[in-house]
Parts: structure tokens; C-alpha cells; sequence
């Protein structure tokens, strides 16, 4: 009887381990659809103007067969020397618009998303962490991510991210003492820091000679090839970050500044990661702090897995720093703090339930059938989703919809009476980045790339918008022959009627006004 129930019991845990896929593969295709099917999350990726600056810059570069030396697409920066710091994202968008319009940039970011999110799990999986303490811990982490789903250089960067922290926090480099400081450098180097690529080299000089006085030693020491190895991932790292270092964290003086209000508590609030416009965010901030220090007390505590509850609490202990310097740098703080939140939730669960519902090990999985299955499932949902996307958005008023952030209408008037619109051109900084894609004969004022505009061109900027005989002095510097503004930049309005610019065209988004 004991045996006939045993066996029962075995078959009906087996069944499962053929039906259902991995976790990693379900949540991929979970983000992939729901960033494909959800009418919010397609708008979100155009809700912004850098998307379509990236498509503009991108074409060049196709166009060019290299990236801009010197800047062409706006007057105020006339032949100034140009950088494209993130020039591979850019190609990348440039040639998904190219084969698939509007289309190929919503799947594109929808595939970026859903791949860091499947290594997000893939990593607090390897860790030990439970299945339901894993996926309640994409609650606060996903969260994050969504206030932050953009079509643009932030996508591939978080991939970049999300892969850098797999490899350092992988079963070759965790037990390796300094793998949180390389992963801390690879994160500057990745950004475009340069003290991360002098880190990184001086690290590979260092393997790479205890490499060479192995070698001279003994050409069979296996301390040898792991030394050999380290200076090979490393150098190939500053390799991929040179050539691929999208828009990120840049720390500069910022920090230092932090740490001085802080001690002295003296505008402490300018430096929080979320204000009141941003609860959710703020609300999940909280939550993954507070389980990552219940994570890493409890771990102090009981004396386990202590080195990595160390390691964790350097890691997110910097990429909080971060997320305190600037807002955008969030995502990072999520995705380097989530296996330590599974961990916590999943120590919390044994806390609260170890007495009434003893753990069991999972059944094993039958790796290489399930996989094949589920390769070919997934297969079959990307080609449904691209094929999805690219028929929809075959018809202009599908797009006309997702677009709805963009002076669509404004843009379409420029285009059909180019005779009324010949000057110089300025413009609101919201809209520079889709001027750039659908006006690309007109230079703008300024553009998403604010990094690259000096201080005087900003406030010229804010000058011009705010209106008053200050503000038309500043068009008359620029030898503005027409404008383009969105409605933060109402305080202007009254001066330019009263000093008789023409309105020419008017909708829910933007205005245009002719000297």
C-alpha cells in the first residue's frame, strides 16, 4: 500500500517537470508579450524624444559607414566634436527601423526587456532561492523596471548590466575575493567612468603577470589557467565596454556633494531617488531595502553564507549610493539587489512556515527534453510576436496612436507648408529628439543629448522659455526665425504676441509661432 501510494506520489511530481518550462523561460515570454500585447507599454517606448534621436543617429552612422566626429544635428553646437557614447544601441535601432518602421523599435525594446528579466531570475535561481519567494520578488524589482521602460540606449544597458552581474556573481568568479569590486568597475566602465577602465587594466596587468611568472615557474600549475583566464575575461570586458558604453551613471563630483549634504543634513531631499510624483517607485524602494537588510542581518546572524551576504551588502550598499546621485540609475539598484531580496524573502518564509510545512528538494527536471520543448515554444512566441507587431503596425493610424507623447500633428504641418519655415528653428527640449527624426532637413536649438550642451546653451534654454524681455532677447542672439513649444514653455506665449510673432498652428501637444 505504502509502495502503490509512493509511486503514485513520484508521477505525479514528475508530471509537472515535463509540462512546465523553467522559470526563467515563462517570465521571457510573460515580458515579452505582455511589452508587445499592452497598448501602455508600446506607447511607453515612444514616450520620449531619444528613441528617435537614437533612429536619426543611427541612420547616419549606416549612412556614413562610421560614427559622427562632429556634431550636425544641432546649430547651437555647430561642428563641436561629437561622441556617440552609445553607438551600438543606436545601430542596432537604425537597422530594426529600417527593416520594420515603429515596429522593429517595440520589438526590439520588448526583447531586451524580456531577456534582462529572464537573467534577473536565472541569477536568484542559481543562488538557492525558492520558486514562490523568487517571483514575489519581481513585485518591487519589476516595478522599478516599468517606470522606467524606455525604447532607448536604457534597454541594452540594462541587459549589459544584468549579464555583467551573472558572470561576476557566477559560480567562477563569487568566490573570487575581489569579484564585487570588479563588478562595481565593470558598472563605471560600462558607463563611460573612466576610473573603471583604469581598475579593469590594472587587474588584467596584475593577472596577467602572475600568469607569466607561472608560466616561468611551472607551465602545469593549475593556478596558471585560471590566472590566464581572469586576464582574458577582464581585457575582453574593457574591449566590450569601450566599444558599447551606452548612457548611464556618471558619477563626477555628484557624489562628494551627496556626502556633504548629507552629513550636515542640509538638502538631504534633492537627493532622493523618488519624490511624491513617483510613489510606486519610492514604495518599492523601501521593500527591497528592507529585504535585502533582513537578508544580510539574518545571514550575520546565523553565521551562513556570510562572505556573500558581505559581498551583497557592498554591492547594494554602492548602487544605492548611485540611486541617491541620480534617479535614472534605479534600475541598476534593482537588478544587482534581486537575488538578495529572493534570499530574504525566501529566509522569511523558512522563519514564518519551517515548522508547519517542511521544504522538500524540487523533482529533478528532465533538462534536455523539457528544454527542447520550451526552445521551440519560445521560438514559436517570438516569431508570433514580431509577426504581430510588424503587421499592426503596417497601418499609419496604428502608429499615429502609439505616438501620442510626439508633435506628430505639429511635424506633419511643418512638412506640408516648408515654404512658411526657413530660419533657424527653436525649439522645446521634449521635442528635439522627435524633430530630429521627422523634420531631419531642420537643425534644432537642443535635443535629448543634453550631456553634450554646455551650461550657457541650458540656460539660454530655460532664458527663452521663461519668457520676459530676456527671452526675446535670447531669440534675437540666435536669429530664431520661428519656434516650436510645448506647453512648459507657456510663459513666453504672451511676449511673443505682444512683440508680434505669428501663431501658425496649434494642438494638444505643441505650438508653432513665425516671426
Amino acid at each position: 500500500m505504502n509502495e502503490t501510494h509512493e509511486a503514485g506520489h513520484e508521477i505525479r511530481l514528475e508530471l509537472p517537470a515535463w509540462i512546465l518550462p523553467s522559470l526563467p523561460a515563462l517570465i521571457f515570454a510573460l515580458i515579452l508579450a505582455a511589452a508587445v500585447f499592452f497598448a501602455d507599454a508600446r506607447t511607453n517606448v515612444f514616450m520620449e524624444g531619444d528613441t528617435f534621436a537614437d533612429i536619426r543617429i543611427g541612420g547616419d552612422i549606416l549612412t556614413n559607414g562610421h560614427a559622427p566626429g562632429l556634431d550636425t544635428l544641432s546649430y547651437t553646437r555647430a561642428s563641436a566634436f561629437y561622441v556617440s557614447h552609445h553607438w551600438l544601441y543606436q545601430l542596432i535601432s537604425a537597422l530594426a527601423y529600417r527593416a520594420f518602421q515603429l515596429g522593429g523599435i517595440v520589438f526590439l525594446s520588448a526583447l531586451l526587456a524580456a531577456l534582462t528579466g529572464a537573467l534577473m531570475i536565472k541569477r536568484a535561481r542559481s543562488r538557492g532561492s525558492s520558486l514562490p519567494a523568487t517571483i514575489l520578488a519581481l513585485a518591487p524589482a519589476f516595478t522599478i523596471l516599468w517606470c522606467w521602460y524606455r525604447g532607448r540606449a536604457h534597454l541594452i544597458s540594462w541587459l549589459g548590466f544584468a549579464l555583467a552581474f551573472a558572470v561576476f556573481d557566477g559560480p567562477r568568479w563569487k568566490q573570487h575575493r575581489w569579484a564585487p569590486v570588479m563588478f562595481f568597475a565593470f558598472t563605471a566602465l560600462w558607463s563611460n567612468l573612466h576610473p573603471g577602465v583604469l581598475i579593469f587594466a590594472a587587474f588584467a596587468g596584475l593577472e596577467a603577470a602572475g600568469a607569466v611568472y607561472l608560466f616561468c615557474r611551472d607551465r602545469r600549475s593549475p593556478a596558471l589557467k585560471a590566472r590566464a583566464r581572469n586576464a582574458v575575461l577582464v581585457l575582453g570586458a574593457v574591449a566590450a565596454g569601450t566599444l558599447a558604453t551606452p548612457y548611464g551613471i556618471k558619477l563626477h563630483l555628484q557624489v562628494l556633494g551627496f556626502l556633504r549634504d548629507s552629513a550636515a543634513l542640509v538638502g538631504l531631499e534633492e537627493y532622493l531617488p523618488f519624490d511624491l510624483g513617483f510613489y510606486d517607485e519610492g514604495v518599492a524602494f523601501a521593500a527591497i531595502i528592507a529585504c535585502v537588510l533582513f537578508w544580510i542581518g539574518r545571514s550575520l546572524y546565523r553565521q551562513k553564507e556570510t562572505r556573500f551576504a558581505v559581498r551583497d551588502a557592498f554591492m547594494i550598499g554602492a548602487f544605492t549610493a548611485l540611486t541617491f546621485v541620480a534617479r535614472r540609475n534605479i534600475p541598476f539598484f534593482a537588478i544587482v539587489s534581486f537575488p538578495a531580496v529572493a534570499a530574504g524573502l525566501d529566509q522569511a518564509a523558512q522563519l514564518v512556515f519551517a515548522a508547519r510545512s517542511p521544504r522538500h528538494p524540487e523533482t529533478p527536471r528532465q533538462s534536455v527534453v523539457s528544454d527542447c520543448i520550451w526552445c521551440g515554444v519560445l521560438a514559436m512566441l517570438v516569431f508570433g510576436c514580431a509577426r504581430w507587431v510588424f503587421v499592426e503596425w503596417a497601418s499609419p493610424r496604428a502608429v499615429r496612436d502609439e505616438l501620442k507623447y510626439q508633435p506628430v500633428e505639429a511635424t506633419d504641418f511643418i512638412l506640408g507648408h516648408e515654404a512658411e519655415f526657413h530660419g533657424r528653428m527653436f525649439n522645446a527640449h521634449s521635442l528635439g529628439g522627435y524633430l530630429l527624426y521627422a523634420v531631419p532637413a531642420t537643425k534644432v536649438f537642443v535635443d535629448p543629448r543634453v550631456d553634450f550642451y554646455g551650461g550657457e546653451i541650458i540656460t539660454q534654454l530655460h532664458t527663452i522659455c521663461g519668457g520676459g524681455p530676456r527671452g526675446l532677447a535670447a531669440l534675437d542672439r540666435w536669429n530664431v526665425d520661428w519656434l516650436i513649444l510645448d506647453y512648459h514653455c507657456t510663459p513666453i506665449v504672451g511676449e511673443l504676441a505682444r512683440a508680434g510673432w505669428k501663431l501658425k498652428h496649434q494642438d494638444s501637444i505643441a505650438k508653432i509661432y513665425v516671426r
